[in-house]
């Protein structure tokens, strides 16, 4: 079985990133999903690709899938509410992260209120739900992040900086205690978490206007250690 992890980066191209993951049980064939590291339980999110629009518009629950016993656990969360592209793999603190992206386009938060995010223990199925507060990021496209020491979020938004220089609402930030604060502005791409889920590397650009193509400013290589961040 390959020993690649489902967000191990392997190559990038024309800024689409290539990523490599193991075959699935034969349970998952059709399927959209996920897997743990450890005790080799699937988390089913819906059919794949066919079937997919349908399973969204009936509220099609997902399901924790024990592929050594059959066992298939309903949860609380259906295609109606998330689906494949808002739903991680937590290696780091062994759960399943999804997160409610269910406005159109796909991937796309709640326009107004709290989006919620669920955090799915695969041992014994307990779901820990809380809450992203309303922000810039509401109503937008986000990448999320699970990291060792919590949830982070990358805002792409750009058109609220108005000049050369100006980083806008974008950048990443941390959600902690109910709180979301800034740890880093401007625009972060192609980003990729170590299997420790601690280090964070991404192309970088203080402003949008850095990484339009008519512009000589290319994006820098950075890391960031999200478990040893600066306090206060």
């Amino acid at each position: 079985m390959s020993r690649f992890a489902r967000n191990d980066l392997v190559y990038s191209n024309n800024n689409s990133p290539v990523r490599c993951v193991p075959e699935p049980h034969a349970a998952m064939s059709g399927r959209a999903w996920l897997r743990d590291s450890i005790d080799g339980v699937y988390l089913d999110l819906g059919p794949w690709p066919n079937g997919k629009e349908d399973a969204r518009k009936l509220g099609e629950p997902f399901h924790l899938v024990e592929v050594a016993t059959g066992r298939r656990i309903k949860l609380p969360i259906t295609a109606a509410q998330s689906n494949h592209a808002c739903a991680v793999y937590d290696a780091a603190n062994y759960q399943f992260v999804l997160w409610d992206c269910s406005e159109n386009p796909i991937r796309t938060l709640p326009k107004t209120g709290c989006t919620k995010i669920w955090k799915i223990d695969p041992a014994t199925a307990n779901i820990d739900r809380i809450c992203l507060p309303a922000g810039p990021w509401s109503g937008r496209k986000i990448s999320l992040i699970a990291a060792r020491p919590g949830i982070f979020l990358i805002h792409y938004y750009k058109n609220d900086a108005t000049e050369i220089g100006d980083t806008g609402t974008a950048g990443l930030y941390r959600l902690k205690d109910g709180r979301v604060d800034r740890v880093l502005p401007g625009q972060l791409i192609q980003h990729h978490l170590s299997p420790n889920g601690c280090k964070l590397a991404f192309y970088h650009a203080w402003s949008p206007y850095d990484v339009h193509p008519s512009h000589e400013v290319s994006p820098r290589v950075r890391a960031i250690d999200l478990c040893h961040l600066p306090t206060g």
